[in-house]
């Protein structure tokens, strides 16, 4: 997974397919958190319980976030940018 621009990173599947990471879910301390990439805002937003939260436009943000509160990655989320869906049994080929 590589930076390819300030607010988000993307992955290269082959020459015809990338994916954009668009979200995070966090684990710390029996207690879950989330940060998603808002395309119209152009910003990272995190949300924990009733809080909501601009983190802001940079990925580095969000790793900075996650390390000073000790939240440990679960999950990605990617979009692949066509908004078209990805068939799951061929999602394996992509791993």
């Amino acid at each position: 997974m590589k930076e390819t621009n300030s607010f988000h990173h993307q992955q290269q599947l082959d020459d015809n397919q990338q994916l954009n990471l668009v979200g995070l879910v966090t684990y710390y301390g029996k207690h879950y958190s989330t940060y998603i990439f808002n395309t119209k805002l152009l910003q990272w937003i995190y949300f924990d319980d009733a809080t909501v939260r601009v983190v802001g436009s940079q990925w580095q943000q969000v790793v900075e976030k996650c390390i000073k509160g000790h939240f440990q990655p679960l999950l990605l989320l990617y979009s692949n940018g066509l908004y078209v869906f990805i068939v799951t049994q061929l999602s394996s080929q992509f791993c």
